[in-house]
């Protein structure tokens, strides 16, 4: 087994069919976050039959801050509040792996799940995203406005 997680290891778990509408971006993680590598494929198995018009988008598993190389600069992301957990931008996913690898795992799937429906689905407002997203994962329940673990998960 290999001792860290490189986005190629990412990719190769996303199911076929959508596969090319991933661009993932990763340097290598330690193995103590396949957790979170988990949550993101399972998030993916959620999201894709409810899309019907993909598009690409880049997913980015890193941690706060973090900076994207680009052809003429660099890209920095400090988030104002440290309890953030990912971020979307237009088709740019950033997931912050020490904020989501200690979380419930069916909270890291639904997590992970929101930042993809704000990038698949466009939709902005969170409240509407929170429904979207117990809608599509059976487990978790939307609790005054927050997740919590719902009972046994039907199977994928």
């Amino acid at each position: 087994m290999a001792e860290s997680i490189t986005s190629q290891d990412i990719e190769v778990g996303i199911a076929t069919e959508c596969r090319g509408f991933f661009l993932v971006s990763s340097a290598p993680l330690p193995r103590s976050m396949q957790c979170v590598v988990d949550a993101f494929w399972e998030a993916a198995r959620r999201i894709a039959p409810a899309i019907s018009v993909w598009h690409r988008i880049q997913v980015i598993f890193a941690t706060a801050p973090f900076s994207i190389k680009l052809s003429n600069g660099e890209l920095r992301f400090i988030p104002s509040n440290p309890e953030l957990i990912g971020v979307t931008i237009e088709n740019l996913v950033f997931l912050d792996c020490n904020r989501i690898a200690p979380l419930h795992p069916q909270i890291q799937v639904a997590c992970v799940l929101e930042e993809l429906v704000h990038a698949l689905m466009h939709i902005r407002d969170e409240s509407l995203v929170s429904v979207v997203v117990a809608r599509l994962y059976p487990g978790v329940t939307l609790t005054d406005g927050r997740y919590t673990v719902s009972g046994s998960l039907p199977p994928t």
